[in-house]
């Protein structure tokens, strides 16, 4: 009942979005609707988390997030005459895993040196994305291509199943959760014909979660349609 309800809530958020950056009816704007593909490609361990480090036998969890395909889609508005820009979107990630591992250090015994002994897990996991970017022209053009830089900030939903073998009762598992964070990227915009374009981004989304900071980045590709 809680993942569903988070869902709601994220659905919400983005509606809320959308209708917050819909533009009045006597605006001078375009409006394009997008739907957007690519990869989502976490830098960094998720969480690594020590035990028992100064008593008893010390063990310690980490884990890290694998990359995965991402899709959505959102809505842009542009303000002609500025190049201006303000995107709403939502991304959702599918057939992610988490790799973890739950270790043990063995002491020494007698003669027998330290060691180490490490039991390795998959974890399946999924993500929701959703976020607003301002888009700003570089003034630069290139056979039509508009390149840009965008910024802006949204959430993230992180939901996680159970591990494919059953692990260490004192393993620390991930759990689900929401975060804010902020994103920055570039991009460049190619104009296709009869009001489609293709959008090609990399960008960066940056949130605090498991008490460290997720860097997450994004590379992906969207089909543009403007409607008005």
């Amino acid at each position: 009942m809680e993942k569903v309800t988070v869902r709601r809530a994220l659905a919400a958020q983005f509606l809320a979005i959308l209708l917050a950056v819909a533009p009045p009816a006597t605006a001078q704007v375009s409006v394009s609707l997008y739907g957007r593909s690519g990869l989502s490609a976490p830098d960094t361990y998720f969480y690594e988390i020590y035990q028992n480090f100064l008593e008893g036998q010390t063990t310690w969890t980490t884990a890290s997030l694998g990359r995965s395909f991402t899709a959505g889609g959102g809505m842009e508005v542009g303000f002609e005459g500025t190049g201006i820009r303000i995107r709403a979107e939502g991304l959702y990630t599918f057939d992610s895993w988490v790799r973890l591992s739950y270790s043990k250090l063995i002491p020494r015994v007698f003669f027998d040196p330290p060691s180490i002994v490490t039991d390795w897990h998959d974890i399946p996991f999924n993500m929701a994305m959703s976020s607003v970017q301002l888009v700003f022209p570089t003034r630069l053009k290139l056979w039509g291509a508009e390149p840009y830089v965008a910024v802006g900030g949204g959430g993230k939903y992180y939901q996680f199943g159970e591990p494919t073998e059953a692990a260490d009762s004192a393993a620390i598992l991930p759990k689900d959760g929401f975060t804010w964070g902020g994103d920055a990227g570039a991009g460049v915009v190619v104009p296709f014909f009869g009001g489609l374009s293709g959008d090609f981004q990399a960008r960066t989304a940056i949130t605090r979660y498991w008490g460290k900071t997720q860097t997450d980045f994004i590379y992906s590709g969207a089909l543009m349609w403007r409607i008005h």
